[in-house]
């Protein structure tokens, strides 16, 4: 049986997260918006449950500016047993989630700031779901990078920096093909180095493409690379919006191009990116018997 799961928004429970400003951060108000997102992913785990949806992406938003200095308040201490309460539900219910840190999280970047924020964010979301207690087959993924002007030497310093990271962020991470500067070949070869699990995007491959192998074959490729202890694989499916840019994400799902590709996958873990979300997840899975 393969899960099919969305990212962060609930389109049928139409509520967002909140966030503010940088001039407006205080303590209390930081105390207030966290409180009230933490009960939102509640209530939307809540919702995936009653709606036979078991893979969901956590949005990194949650805690504002939560790998930021300028976040001074102990959010990990305040909230830690309703973080456990969520992470409890989580577990009860089978559900398996994941967190995509940002554009900014570049860990490959020749300035050593930016390397230096973006490990402060991984350090943000990794203990965001140590403190829910879920083990490490909920992951976090991430790009590799830009190519700054050579790739093999942005490769080797991804996989240096990668080195530096501590073992309860190594065991989440997992990399993904993206649809400007590294396709599925390159990143397969970085997880060769670093034996770390590859997230195989369709539409990334379609716009960043290495050969002409399907879908199914790089998928078979990714899979190798997911141990027991990493959880069944995972991957990331879209179909490009009709008149947009290259790399927008469409409105819904296709589900009869959708079930073309299901009906040759067995038990992997499908995360859907698209514009409505947990609407396209069920009518997927009405679709296809799930």
């Amino acid at each position: 049986m393969n899960k099919i799961g969305y990212a962060c928004i609930t389109m049928g429970m139409d509520r967002n997260y909140r966030t503010l400003r940088a001039k407006n951060i205080s303590d209390d108000y930081l105390k207030d918006i966290i409180e009230y997102n933490l009960n939102l992913l509640e209530d939307t785990i809540d919702y995936n449950y009653n709606n036979n949806i078991f893979l969901y992406r956590i949005s990194s938003d949650i805690i504002p500016f939560g790998s930021s200095k300028l976040n001074t308040f102990d959010w990990r201490s305040y909230f830690s047993n309703k973080l456990k309460k969520i992470g409890n539900k989580i577990k009860n219910y089978n559900m398996r989630v994941s967190m995509h840190p940002g554009q900014y999280t570049i860990i490959n970047s020749p300035r050593e700031d930016v390397v230096k924020n973006s490990i402060n964010d991984l350090i943000y979301h990794c203990d965001f779901m140590d403190l829910m207690g879920l083990d490490c087959t909920n992951k976090m993924i991430i790009h590799i990078g830009g190519v700054y002007g050579n790739k093999e030497e942005s490769i080797r310093r991804f996989v240096s920096n990668y080195k530096l990271l501590s073992s309860n962020i190594k065991c989440r991470v997992v990399i993904e093909n993206d649809d400007k500067s590294y396709n599925i070949n390159d990143v397969m070869e970085i997880s060769n180095i670093i034996n770390v699990p590859v997230v195989y995007d369709n539409l990334h491959n379609e716009i960043n493409n290495y050969d002409h192998n399907s879908d199914i074959y790089w998928i078979n490729i990714a899979g190798k690379t997911w141990d027991k202890k990493d959880g069944i694989q995972k991957i990331h499916y879209s179909q490009q919006a009709i008149g947009k840019k290259k790399g927008s994400h469409s409105d819904t799902i296709d589900v009869d191009v959708f079930k073309k590709l299901y009906n040759k996958l067995n038990n992997i873990d499908i995360m859907l990116e698209v514009k409505d979300k947990d609407i396209s997840v069920i009518r997927c899975m009405k679709a296809v018997g799930e």
